[in-house]
């Protein structure tokens, strides 16, 4: 049996407390600028013994996944596991991140929000985000529910670490798995605001099948008019929710999965509503996965160094910490990659847990 070999990177100064250099200033991410986040992807209905195995392969950070919110039953279990962890976090002094699908669970078929529409006309599986009823319900209500859980004494969350993927667009062709831009977003919603924006009254909307809004807005010359419009109300919404947020605990963290590509209309403006100047939006990246491309086991070659700076061109304030799956590495890659993330960007996050034995585990920690 092969045994894993990891190497993480300690910080011997205390995360408990962030000051500057100089010793005056505060602010709530100073942990991971000086520190690095190292962390760990869990499950909600973990057992909350795997903490020790947590600290015992040093790191600092858990990524909490939960996704059960949609009955009350399922929402009191859920929040129950997020109360133990939370509890455990804070006596373990470690920091935690609650993993919040952006898709509704299940999948979205059948839950009563409004899908997608791609450019051919057809409905897709993500979640339209002009749906204000998703918006409400998914988005804002359970953000709220965690920060405000975040602010109860005796325990510790750190903030959300939002997830993008779109579950159940495994089987679809590539450009359906995502919010591209110019392929979808011609739902009735986004169509007539975008249309009484443009000063039309309801009884001036021009009749045009889904199939053939595209088409009509490109002939107008209105076509990237009408995703700058787009991508203007998805911001707002990101303002709006970020104020709200920072109104119950202003330390609180807004984290992305996977990292924000530009040409995604939705997620981008998301990104850069998420952070301000005052507090940096976690990229959770997955550059370093490398798929298709990876052939030497260097994933974080593939994250841009300056990837934090081509953000702030476009308005994010940032943290990037790369992503990196433990079935893909051997001991010695696993080792060189955490070392380059840790060097070059803000640390790691590692997937899974779940994908360590404890008994296959040799640990080597390294105090710098």
């Amino acid at each position: 049996m092969k045994s894993l070999l990891l190497l993480f990177y300690i910080s011997t100064g205390c995360f408990a407390l962030s000051f500057s250099a100089d010793g005056n200033e505060y602010h709530p991410y100073l942990w991971i600028e000086q520190d690095k986040m190292r962390a760990g992807y869990l499950y909600y209905y973990d057992p909350v013994s795997n903490i020790d195995l947590v600290k015992e392969l040093g790191l600092n950070t858990i990524i909490l996944k939960c996704w059960k919110f949609s009955t009350a039953e399922e929402r009191l279990n859920t929040i129950k596991s997020i109360r133990e962890w939370a509890k455990a976090a804070k006596e373990n002094d470690l920091h935690l991140f609650i993993g919040l699908n952006w898709q509704p669970y299940p999948r979205t078929q059948g839950v009563g929000y409004e899908l997608i529409v791609y450019e051919d006309g057809a409905k897709g599986v993500a979640v339209d985000p002009f749906d204000d009823k998703f918006w409400s319900a998914q988005i804002n209500e359970i953000f709220l529910l965690i920060a405000n859980l975040s602010v109860q004494p005796g325990i510790r969350i750190d903030g959300i670490f939002l997830d993008m993927e779109i579950y159940g667009s495994e089987k679809e062709p590539h450009i359906k798995k995502n919010y591209f831009e110019k392929s979808c977003g011609f739902g009735d919603n986004s169509f007539s605001q975008y249309l009484i924006y443009k000063k039309y009254q309801p009884s001036q909307f021009p009749a045009i099948e889904k199939k053939d809004r595209k088409d009509w807005l490109a002939d107008k010359n209105i076509l990237d008019d009408y995703f700058i419009f787009l991508r203007k109300q998805v911001l707002a919404k990101a303002i709006t929710l970020r104020e709200s947020i920072h109104k119950i605990n202003s330390e609180f963290l807004m984290g992305i999965y996977p990292h924000p590509e530009k040409n995604n209309w939705v997620q981008y403006p998301l990104a850069q509503g998420f952070s301000s100047e005052k507090m940096p939006l976690v990229v959770f990246g997955t550059h370093s996965y490398g798929y298709f491309l990876d052939k030497n086991g260097d994933g974080y070659t593939f994250v841009p160094k300056d990837i934090k700076n081509r953000y702030a061109a476009d308005g994010i304030n940032s943290l990037y910490c790369a992503g990196f799956l433990f079935r893909k590495y051997k001991g010695e890659t696993l080792e060189r990659n955490l070392s380059k993330s840790i060097e070059n960007w803000d640390g790691y996050w590692l997937y899974s847990i779940h994908q360590l034995r404890k008994d296959e585990i040799i640990l080597l920690v390294v105090k710098n």
